[in-house]
C-alpha cells in the first residue's frame, strides 16, 4: 500500500508549519498551541482512517468482453472486505495498455459489492491486465492512500469489422465471400420478408406476383473459410484483418461454420456460437511476418485469400 499527500494535504502542511512560526514569533501561545494540536491531530487521523479504509480488500473480474478496438466496453467486477466495517469512497483503476483508467467507483463498501464498469476504448490487440488498482481519498483529502490488488484478466480487442465485407455478405455488394455466406443452392421461393439480401430477390416471380420475392436458400453444411497470408506491411494487414472480422462475424451470424488459417494458425467456429472468443482472440493477436516467412496453409478450392494481392506488392 502506498500513501502520499494530496494538494490540499500539502497546503495543510504549510498551514501547521505557518502555525508554528506563528506560535514561537507571537504572545498568542494558548491559541495557536489549540491550532496546532488540533491541526495535527487531524492529519494523523486522516492518515490512519486512509491506510485502515483499503486494508482487506480484494477484487475480482466477473466479466470482460471482447470489444472492437476504439470502441469502449461494459466489464463486471466484483469487489469484497474481509475485514469488520466497510470501506468509503474507492475508486477502482485498471491498467489495459498500460494506461491507468478508472473503470468504476464505490461510494460504500461492507462485505462483496458488484460493479458494473466502463473500460477505456483500447487499440487492437491482447492486453493483460494482471491487478487492479484500488485509490481512495477518504475521509478528509489531505492523503490519497493507494493500493493495488491481484485481478488477472485480458482485454481482447479486435479489429473493427470492415462495413464493406458486411454488406458483401448481406449481398448487397458483389464479393465472393456473398454467396459463400448465403450458400448457393435455391429451395425455393417465399415472400420478401425485412432484411432480405437484395441480391436474392427474384424479380422475374415479383413482376408475375405483383409482389417482392426472394428466393430461399438452402444452408450448405461447408464452412466459410479465410485465409491469412501476414507477409505483409501492418496497414494492409489491418485492412485485411478487418475484412476477416467483417466476413467471419457475419458468416457465424448468418448459421455457417466458419474456419480460419493463417501461418501458424487454424481455428474452427460452430454455426452461430454465441461467443466467439477463439475467432475473436485471433483476430486480435495477428501480427505482421516479413516476407521471407513461409506461406499460410492452402486452404480450400472456395476460401477467401486476404490480402488478395501477393507477398511483394503488399511489402512495397
Amino acid at each position: 500500500m502506498r500513501i502520499r499527500p494530496t494538494r490540499l494535504g500539502l497546503e495543510g502542511a504549510l498551514l501547521l508549519a505557518a502555525l508554528g512560526v506563528g506560535f514561537f514569533a507571537t504572545a498568542y501561545g494558548n491559541l495557536l498551541f489549540l491550532l496546532l494540536v488540533f491541526c495535527a491531530a487531524l492529519g494523523a487521523l486522516d492518515l490512519c482512517w486512509a491506510l485502515q479504509n483499503l486494508r482487506g480488500l480484494r477484487a475480482q473480474w466477473l466479466a470482460v468482453p471482447p470489444a472492437a478496438a476504439g470502441s469502449p466496453r461494459e466489464v463486471a467486477l466484483l469487489l469484497a472486505r474481509d475485514r469488520r466495517g466497510g470501506s468509503f469512497d474507492v475508486a477502482v483503476l485498471a491498467e489495459p495498455g498500460g494506461v491507468a483508467a478508472e473503470i468504476a467507483h464505490a461510494p460504500l463498501l461492507r462485505g462483496e459489492l458488484r460493479l458494473a464498469a466502463q473500460a477505456p476504448p483500447l487499440p487492437r490487440g491482447l492486453h493483460p491486465v494482471r491487478a487492479l488498482r484500488l485509490v481512495s481519498r477518504f475521509p478528509f483529502g489531505l492523503f490519497q492512500a493507494t493500493r493495488d490488488v491481484p485481478a488477472a484478466a485480458e482485454f481482447v480487442t479486435h479489429p473493427v469489422p470492415c462495413p464493406a465485407a458486411g454488406r458483401a455478405a448481406a449481398g448487397h455488394e458483389a464479393n465472393p465471400a456473398a454467396a459463400a455466406i448465403r450458400g448457393a443452392s435455391v429451395a425455393g421461393l417465399r415472400p420478401f420478408r425485412a432484411g432480405d439480401p437484395l441480391a436474392d430477390v427474384d424479380w422475374k416471380a415479383s413482376a408475375r406476383r405483383a409482389a417482392p420475392i426472394v428466393k430461399e436458400r438452402e444452408r450448405e453444411g461447408d464452412a466459410v473459410e479465410v485465409v491469412l497470408d501476414r507477409r505483409c506491411a501492418p496497414a494492409a494487414l489491418e485492412a485485411a484483418l478487418r475484412a476477416a472480422a467483417g466476413i467471419l462475424l457475419q458468416a457465424n451470424a448468418a448459421g455457417r461454420p466458419v474456419l480460419w488459417r493463417s501461418q501458424g494458425e487454424t481455428g474452427h467456429l460452430a454455426p452461430r456460437a454465441a461467443a466467439p472468443t477463439p475467432l475473436l482472440r485471433w483476430l486480435a493477436g495477428a501480427e505482421p511476418l516479413p516476407p521471407d516467412a513461409p506461406p499460410p496453409p492452402r486452404g480450400s478450392p472456395g476460401a477467401v485469400h486476404l490480402p488478395g494481392e501477393s507477398a511483394e506488392a503488399r511489402h512495397a
